[in-house]
């Protein structure tokens, strides 16, 4: 045997023993694929265990006679194409969701509880005994008819109340008889006689109104309320009512509801300006200067000062608005306070440059049309002129007509 055949001899063994490992080697991979117990391959098995069909609750439990209740049905086994009964009755707009829900509306039923029954297309049944409630369905109200009962116009200064204005309304199966329908909501209102509240309800300002109780004599309920406008001008009133919180308005004028709502029919309202006069109290007042003084017939006097102080009002340099002050000359023998008319009265104005002191000074200049002599005074109002204070040169004893400024006029 030569070198040449000894080493084909060696090759091929060789060969056998490396396939011999390789075989041992896949075998020793499975065994240990198996051994790790993990399972390596597709998971392709499905949950074939069917649960079985049941109702286990319905929500709501209840609803009204009427029917109209949406449900939510929750159980398992559910199919589409499933029934709802509710007793005998088959319930209407089932809805498939899931194997666990169904959706559903209530049927018409009678007052009382009945099973939910849950039908599957194969005729399999599960219920809910007595699962649903039926209960009287709330009223629906409405109103019927309203109307601005009275005045058919009003008016007022601004700022100030009306008179009480009355609305009616009639609600079926509440308003009857005596006894107030508590749903009632009530408001009166104006706005611009341009603005039709039924369009625009924003527009106007509304006030709420009260129930009167003392209103028995038909089936309608009556209201009142006051409007308090702000503005001077004219606008136009009407009454509404809600039965539902004031989520929506039926609207009434004087020829009521039954015609619809008219702005030509709505209550005539005029706001006058406010002519209230702010009124303030006059302390005390004093004819400051001077004592005496002459002037000729037609002809101003010198400057003629009166003093005032009203508490909370004159205090301090600010002028005190609400004071209204006048000079007057009249009879030696006369007194002004018995007397007014026998005086002639010139109005003074306000002296800004008298800030000294809490009182405020008035100045004015008499006029006399005719020679003689007279006495003059001051006198001050902190209401309009509605009432008068008199001052002379003794502000301590109270007005004496022998303390006031003499006049001398010549020809």
């Amino acid at each position: 045997m030569n070198k040449y055949t000894i080493l084909l001899l060696t090759a091929a063994l060789t060969l056998a023993a490396c396939s011999d490992d390789d075989t041992n080697n896949a075998s020793n991979n499975t065994n240990n694929a198996a051994d790790t117990g993990v399972d390596t391959s597709p998971d392709t098995s499905t949950d074939t265990a069917e649960e079985g069909l049941s109702v286990m609750s319905i929500q709501p439990t209840s609803g009204g006679v009427s029917g109209g209740t949406a449900v939510t049905i929750a159980g398992t086994g559910f199919v589409d194409g499933a029934k709802v009964f509710f007793g005998d009755t088959e319930a209407t707009d089932v809805t498939f969701v899931s194997k666990f829900q169904l959706d559903a509306t209530s049927p018409a039923g009678a007052i009382g509880s009945v099973d939910v029954v849950v039908e599957n297309p194969d005729g399999e049944q599960a219920t809910l005994t007595g699962g649903f409630e039926y209960v009287d369905d709330a009223p629906t109200l409405s109103v019927g008819w309203c109307v601005l009962q009275f005045p058919d116009s009003t008016s007022v200064e601004a700022g100030s109340e009306t008179e009480e204005i009355f609305g009616r309304v009639y609600v079926e199966g509440c308003s009857e008889a005596d006894a107030q329908c508590a749903e009632v909501t009530a408001q009166v209102g104006y706005g611009v006689a341009g603005d039709d509240p039924t369009v625009d309800a924003n527009k106007w300002t509304w006030t709420m109104a009260s129930y009167n109780p003392g209103h028995t004599s038909d089936d309608n309920d009556e209201y009142g309320a006051k409007l308090t406008p702000d503005t001077a001008g004219d606008f136009v009133y009407a009454y509404r009512f809600s039965v539902d919180g004031g989520t929506n308005w039926t609207y009434c004028d004087l020829d009521d509801s039954t015609n619809g709502f008219s702005l030509d029919q709505a209550g005539e309202l005029t706001v006058t300006e406010d002519t209230t006069v702010p009124t303030v109290d006059i302390g005390w007042c004093r004819l400051q200067w001077p004592e005496s003084t002459s002037t000729t017939v037609g002809a101003n006097t010198e400057m003629i000062y009166g003093r005032v102080y009203s508490a909370g009002c004159t205090d301090g340099n600010a002028h005190c608005d609400e004071i209204t002050a006048q000079v007057g000359y009249g009879p030696t023998d006369g007194d002004p306070t018995a007397d007014a008319s026998a005086y002639t009265w010139t109005d003074a104005s306000y002296n800004a440059g008298h800030e000294s002191d809490n009182n405020d000074e008035y100045q004015a200049a008499l006029q006399p049309t005719a020679e003689g002599t007279y006495s003059y005074a001051y006198r001050f109002s902190g209401d309009g002129g509605a009432t008068w204070t008199y001052c002379d040169f003794d502000d301590a004893a109270g007005f004496v007509a022998g303390n006031m400024g003499t006049l001398t006029v010549d020809p």
